[in-house]
């Protein structure tokens, strides 16, 4: 008598397939996970506020700017921008400029950002520019005492929240919100 086979070779090759497909799938899961975890990197916005005073010896010449930047490498969708000074809130940088510099005489521009709009990666321009000198004294004393919060989002819905103010060590936060 012939004793039984306990494998046969199509049951081996059978488990051999079975593992094999295994192992792709195991390799296709990670694939994707890995190549959506890049496609949010590569599209990752990062706001900065940035000030400058500059004064020269002819008062008139005195200035300040806030400078807006995206320095992501992606654009920035804007949800909401508030400043708050003194315990009072701004919707945006003209109404705060105004309650800072007060009748002060001065040239200014004020960019209003908009709800939805759309900051492109490496775009900058001056969210505000003051031209005076008793104006921009003022503005810049009162910088400090200023507190931002942008709320913004990536292409892929990614939502983020920059702060600035006095109690961050070097001046504002970027915290991730989902």
């Amino acid at each position: 008598m012939k004793p039984e086979k306990r494998f046969s070779t199509q049951s081996i090759v059978a488990t051999m397939a079975t593992i094999v497909s295994v192992c792709a799938l195991v390799v296709s899961v990670m694939q994707t996970y890995y190549q959506h975890k890049y496609l949010h990197a590569a599209a990752w916005p990062h706001i900065q506020l940035e000030e400058a005073g500059f004064e020269n010896t002819d008062s008139t010449k005195n200035m300040v700017s806030i400078k807006f930047m995206n320095k992501g490498v992606g654009p920035a969708i804007i949800e909401s921008m508030t400043f708050q000074y003194k315990g009072k809130s701004y919707k945006n940088v003209d109404e705060l400029s105004k309650e800072i510099i007060g009748k002060n005489d001065y040239m200014g521009s004020f960019k209003k950002i908009s709800t939805g709009e759309v900051v492109a990666q490496n775009e900058a321009f001056d969210l505000v520019s003051i031209q005076g000198a008793a104006a921009s004294r003022l503005f810049i004393a009162a910088i400090p005492q200023v507190k931002t919060r942008i709320i913004y989002t990536s292409v892929h819905d990614e939502k983020w929240e920059y702060l600035s103010g006095s109690e961050f060590p070097d001046g504002n936060k970027t915290n991730k919100l989902n």
